[in-house]
């Protein structure tokens, strides 16, 4: 693992204490004065971790009196924030070049520096996750989506508007849910209930919407789902197994990352749906028109070391975090809660409620109201108005034509990848477009992290969209044949 400082504003009295962290390393020893009184001994010992160190600032001759202490280091990187404009842009460069890394951001005491450790840090959680979600290059959501094969199903945009006013509560499984089962279960003629994922299972009783969104997902827990005729609302990644099991109304929105499914789907319109199953059908609520949007059970955090309570015996994340307020957490639920603070704040003309009654807390403009001294009105036959809504739905066109021109382009682009030309070569084809312009973004930095002294970006360019267009034409093949 490599350790990196994001250091702001750094007086430079203190260069030469970081010159000398990056000299003596140790993994188990993260207290680095006392590191550095040890040194002798740490080198003796041996054990080394990679370091790097960025360092930010507004003052150029400050920041030039930096650059000087640590002529010739090329694992030093400096940014100078020459206008506050850059702010973006800054935090965008450093997170993808220290993806993967372990990520420390220190000094800065203004609101704009404390604005860019806040971005910064938002930015490296989306960047690690975007480079997860892309580790096979696509292929598993490409898998997915041809899995489905040429049932049909309906196309979720037509239903804009279709419950305005209408209460939706989107429930999640984490620890909090226990506390408001009963009183769910007495609002469903009051508010269209939503629920995903793992949230199918903890709920006892049958929701108006469910969703699918991971293209891995526990195949023996969505068996466990009792009610097989609920409308399932799903992106084209959807594990081909999961989306098996639902008999009910299939209905599709655009997937958020990965667009090249629009395109193979027939339609690029985007959707934000956000980083987990929770956001994703808070956004089709949001789309609906739903007022007020109520939050129940979505915690975003372990408790007593368990992620959900009514599957104990899980595996534990593998990259596991902290919150600040203290909680274990993971990535995608961090990025999830600030996806839904952000939702509340531009979404003015709708009420946000945090009636979860426990985990990570909420900021932008969520109310915490008690789910139990919620007034919701009752509507009428509202299960009645979801099936007739439903039933209106157009279907989504096949994609059988869509499919063989993705695998001509594939092709077209295989020939081409020969010799390198800024991208000229597969100028036109919607693969360079949609895949591998979108994928080497993703992947630069992390090739840049591993270059050696005179190796050159455009060699790895090309092998890697070689492999892209290898492993989609394959995964094509295996997939129809």
């Amino acid at each position: 693992m490599i350790h990196c400082y994001c250091l702001l504003q750094l007086d430079p009295k203190e260069g030469d204490t970081y010159r000398e962290w990056l000299l003596y390393h140790d993994r188990s020893n993260l207290d680095y004065s006392e590191a550095l009184q040890n040194s002798q001994n740490l080198i003796d010992r041996g054990m080394q971790e990679e370091r790097r160190i960025i360092f930010v600032d507004d003052d150029e001759e400050r920041l030039k009196k930096i650059e000087d202490l640590f002529q010739g280091e090329n694992r030093a990187t400096f940014f100078l924030m020459e206008s506050p404009i850059q702010l973006e842009l800054i935090a965008k460069k450093i997170a993808w070049k220290s993806v993967l890394q372990c990520l420390e951001v220190k000094g800065g005491t203004t609101d704009f520096w404390k604005e860019f450790s806040r971005k910064l840090e938002e930015v490296h959680l989306a960047a690690g996750l975007l480079l997860a979600d892309s580790a096979d290059l696509g292929t598993l959501q490409l898998k997915a989506k041809i899995g489905r094969g040429d049932r049909p199903v309906r196309n979720g945009l037509y239903l804009k508007g279709a419950f305005a006013g209408t209460p939706a509560i989107i429930v999640g499984a984490g620890p909090t849910l226990k506390d408001h089962l009963q009183t769910l279960h007495t609002l469903q003629e009051n508010a269209l209930i939503f629920s995903g994922g793992s949230a199918l299972a903890a709920l006892p009783f049958e929701p108006h919407f469910a969703g699918h969104i991971d293209p891995i997902a526990p195949y023996r827990e969505a068996k466990r789902y009792a009610y097989g005729e609920t409308p399932f609302f799903f992106q084209s990644r959807v594990s081909s197994e999961n989306f098996s099991l639902i008999h009910g109304e299939a209905i599709w929105f655009p997937e958020t990352h990965h667009t090249f499914l629009n395109w193979l789907d027939g339609i690029e319109e985007p959707f934000d749906g956000g980083w987990t199953v929770g956001t994703f059908l808070t956004q089709i609520a949001y789309f609906l028109g739903c007022d007020p949007i109520v939050i129940v059970g979505m915690d975003l955090c372990y408790a007593d070391g368990a992620k959900y309570p009514h599957r104990p015996n899980d595996p534990i994340h593998t990259s596991l975090c902290t919150a600040e307020t203290g909680e274990t957490t993971q990535p995608d639920w961090l990025m999830a809660r600030r996806w839904f603070e952000e939702l509340s704040v531009q979404a003015t003309d709708r009420q946000w409620i945090d009636a979860r009654g426990g985990g990570l807390p909420f900021a932008g403009r969520f109310e915490t109201v008690p789910l139990s001294t919620l007034k919701l009105h009752q509507k009428c036959n509202l299960r009645q108005q979801v099936y007739k809504a439903i039933h209106a739905l157009p279907f989504l066109l096949p994609s059988e034509e869509k499919l063989r021109e993705w695998e001509m382009s594939l092709k077209r682009c295989a020939e081409q990848a020969i010799f390198p030309n800024q991208g000229e070569e597969f100028k036109g084809e919607v693969v360079y477009d949609l895949l591998l312009s979108p994928l080497w973004k993703i992947f630069r930095p992390f090739f840049e992290q591993g270059m050696g002294q005179g190796e050159e970006i455009w060699l790895h360019r090309l092998i890697f969209f070689q492999r892209v267009i290898q492993e989609h034409l394959h995964a094509i093949e295996m997939e129809l044949s």
